[in-house]
């Protein structure tokens, strides 16, 4: 390749290879024949030197084949947030003297993803041995399989043992739920239910992949997630205002609370009133954030004068294949796990980082509150704006805000000091550094090489087929398009410092001093 010479395959047989130059005037040529006691083959003729003008540049080289580039590139594929593109091929191939065509490197670099991630069809029938492996390395983990007529895949549930404990006793029973389109050959939708933990990052609790957001498919993950965490009846469920979504949380969780995520709101309230928007977007964001029911009726009335008119984490790994994917997830799980173990552990304060400035905020505008008593557990406290009324046995403060954070308030601080009781006995256990520490104290293990999955006994594995589904014309999108009212992301150069384009894309000539 080097030279830029190429052959063709003049005869290929059991007993026989030849091979001789595309110009039929040049002497090269190779035979080679097989071996009796074995497969191996024995070169017997074979003319190095070329005699023709074959060594000329040329557009399309012949003799690279797709799965020769894909072997040479397949490293560049290891971190699923890189971008490689069939044109980075081209540019890195030229290091060997080659032209290739895009339509080869695009087979290339499907060729070396199948390398590395294995085939997209394939991985659906890995999935029984990948979640008997799980199970076994994880144990409490939930691995669910369901199938359309009896063989073609229809979804899969996932939840691993430790992060189904670890939000039954150490995190509030919130869960933020949302789904995320695939981007393979398959497509689908990733589905995800995720909490919050005591240092209010994201805590992953349950994960499906399903072959669209219908009804039926929502409500088989509710009934999931509600088989896994049996017995938690004071669920808060937090979702866009997907109708799908709400159907299936009234239909298996009936009694539990449901609120819509503010973004969601506010995006569409945007598209709603655009002349007004950067004024609207404010008073929506000050009514969403008023703990107080008077604050809020006030800027809810000017919000009505107007006159009418959660999937990043995972983004780079939603075109691999379905096994892939999942083990992707669970080998994230695994870091976060560590690394939030590991951070929690290193803590000597009462309570989280997140809940320590919290805390830290409001004992500072405590110090400036006049506090009257009412009785032995109610007070007056006078803050200079709307005052607070505080009940300490009841954990309660007239702001709402003690009621809703479980953080005592700036109010319930001064009350709390005056009758000389510790304020962090009145912080919710869920945001101490103890449950931060517990709720990622199990260790998440990986399944291994596939080679060396475990199964129990009784296991048996059944053949399951990709999903039917009727592949698209064309690329695959592999970019959301931005809902209504959406604000889009300017890119600045790093070269030229403009906006509009990135360093990789900038044609912008350097200027000289």
């Amino acid at each position: 390749m080097r030279k830029n010479f190429q052959f063709k395959v003049k005869k290929s047989t059991l007993e026989l290879y030849i091979l001789r130059c595309v110009h039929a005037d040049c002497t090269w040529r190779l035979r080679a024949t097989k071996l009796k006691e074995c497969t191996l083959f024995k070169i017997n003729k074979y003319c190095a030197a070329h005699t023709c003008y074959g060594g000329a540049l040329k557009h399309d080289h012949r003799q690279p084949k797709s799965w020769v580039v894909g072997h040479l590139v397949q490293e560049k594929f290891t971190d699923v947030s890189r971008t490689y593109r069939p044109k980075d091929i081209i540019q890195d191939m030229r290091e060997y003297g080659v032209n290739l065509s895009y339509d080869r490197a695009w087979r290339s670099s499907e060729e070396a993803l199948r390398l590395i991630r294995g085939d997209p069809a394939s991985s659906y029938g890995l999935l029984p041995a990948y979640g008997e492996a799980l199970k076994i390395m994880n144990p409490g983990t939930i691995f669910e399989l369901k199938l359309e007529g009896g063989k073609y895949f229809k979804y899969v549930f996932m939840t691993l043992g430790q992060s189904i404990r670890g939000f039954l006793g150490c995190t509030r029973p919130v869960l933020v739920v949302d789904g995320a389109h695939l981007k393979g050959k398959f497509r689908g939708v990733l589905l995800s239910a995720s909490g919050v933990d005591a240092n209010n990052q994201i805590y992953s609790v349950a994960f499906a992949i399903i072959d669209g957001e219908t009804v039926a498919s929502w409500v088989w993950f509710m009934i999931q997630i509600k088989r896994a965490l049996a017995g938690v009846d004071n669920l808060v469920f937090v979702s866009d205002r997907h109708q799908t979504i709400c159907k299936a949380i009234d239909k298996v969780f009936s009694i539990a609370f449901h609120c819509f995520c503010t973004q969601h709101i506010k995006v569409n309230l945007i598209a709603k009133f655009k002349d007004d928007a950067k004024a609207v977007e404010e008073l929506f964001l000050k009514a969403a954030k008023a703990y107080r029911e008077s604050y809020f009726n006030s800027i809810w009335a000017q919000l009505r004068a107007y006159p009418s008119s959660i999937n990043a984490l995972f983004r780079h790994t939603r075109k691999l294949p379905v096994t892939a994917l999942l083990d992707h997830i669970r080998g994230k799980l695994q870091t976060w796990f560590y690394d939030r173990r590991t951070l929690a552990a290193s803590r000597s304060t009462t309570l989280s980082d997140y809940a320590e400035n919290m805390y830290a905020e409001y004992s500072d505008s405590a110090r400036r509150h006049v506090v009257d008593n009412i009785d032995q557990f109610h007070f007056q406290v006078r803050d200079g704006n709307l005052d607070g009324i505080v009940d300490l046995n009841a954990m309660m403060c007239s702001c709402r805000e003690f009621d809703y954070f479980k953080i005592p308030c700036s109010h319930a601080i001064a009350a709390a000091t005056m009758r000389n009781i510790n304020p962090y006995s009145l912080c919710d256990e869920a945001y101490t550094t103890n449950s931060w520490i517990l709720a990622y104290a199990e260790p998440i293990f990986p399944v291994g090489h596939i080679s060396t999955w475990n199964s129990s006994p009784e296991f048996v594995n059944i053949p399951v087929e990709p999903p039917k589904t009727v592949p698209r014309v064309g690329r695959r999108k592999t970019v959301r398009i931005p809902s209504t009212g959406e604000v889009r992301q300017t890119r600045k150069c790093g070269r030229c410092g403009a906006w509009g384009h990135n360093r990789k894309t900038c044609s912008e000539p350097l200027t000289t001093l």
